[in-house]
């Protein structure tokens, strides 16, 4: 596949451009959802079952990184904030958020404020492949959904690596390349999102290899944790709010969503999956 390395600049302009789509059609998280196998509940609005779901995304994740009450997690690009808000609340633990997008910053932190939880989480403006913080400083880190992001994801892991304590736990998901996407799905994905092409999960493991962490579990998810139902509802929850949409970003690019729509659901059922990377620093 084609090389596509979108900058943190280029990230934050398009999560920025796409701020009211994200928060409209994506659920309160911004991040995929699970159903398990016994719990497929379709009651409620497409709104409902998203939130649902990614809360039991977010829920599966803390089990994995397992912390303890009172440590001190990075997140690294929280999205809404929401997921770091539960993960706090729901761990009693402490988490620091970090993002390119300084929207993401201010409105999450709005949340957290909303949520009164500003003295459990903190929402900071930063670049994850060049952290700022002190060597050995978190206790866990957990990624979810931004590693695509980074154009080079073995600087970001080694800088991971650096700020989580001796035998500290990360997790790490990624939308995991099962099929090559071809020309015009790489120019869409980069246009768009200003995402990288997606790493398979060789790939993304050698990178958590290179950057010194032992790896403990790489695992295809997308159908143990049925992520697929995510793909409808999202595309559910843009046909509801199209009229809003419009008013936003005009005819034309109300158009050119409808037919982004149809490119990135082909993308979602038929190229890619997600992979979940369980890992720690000897």
């Amino acid at each position: 596949m084609t090389s596509q390395a979108p900058t943190p600049a280029d990230v934050e302009r398009r999560h920025d451009a796409n701020s009211a789509l994200y928060d409209l059609c994506l659920g309160p998280s911004h991040h995929i959802g699970a159903w398990l196998a016994d719990d497929l509940d379709q009651s409620g609005t497409a709104w409902d079952q998203v939130a649902r779901a990614q809360e039991r995304m977010v829920d599966h994740l803390a089990a994995l990184l397992d912390p303890h009450p009172g440590d001190h997690i990075l997140d690294i690009g929280f999205g809404s904030g929401a997921s770091a808000i539960r993960l706090a609340r729901t761990r009693d633990v402490r988490v620091t958020g970090c993002s390119v997008s300084r929207t993401e910053v201010r409105l999450a932190t709005t949340l957290a404020e909303h949520a009164g939880m500003t003295e459990k989480v903190t929402f900071e403006h930063g670049n994850a492949m060049a952290l700022r913080h002190p060597d050995n400083c978190f206790d866990g880190i957990w990624a979810i959904e931004s590693i695509d992001y980074m154009n080079n994801p073995l600087r970001a892991l080694t800088h991971a690596h650096r700020v989580l304590k001796p035998q500290g736990k990360a997790v790490i998901t990624i939308a995991n390349r099962r099929r090559d996407l071809d020309p015009g799905e790489q120019r869409f994905w980069w246009r768009q999102f200003a995402m990288c092409l997606p790493l398979s999960i060789p790939e993304l493991v050698d990178h958590a290899h290179d950057a010194g962490f032992t790896i403990d579990q790489a695992t295809d998810v997308g159908e143990e944790l049925h992520i697929a139902r995510t793909w409808d509802l999202w595309a559910e929850l843009y046909q509801q709010n199209k009229t809003t949409l419009t008013h936003h970003y005009g005819a034309e690019g109300i158009v050119a969503m409808d037919s982004g729509i149809t490119t990135l659901l082909s993308v979602l059922t038929g190229k890619l999956s997600c992979a979940i990377l369980t890992l720690h620093k000897e």
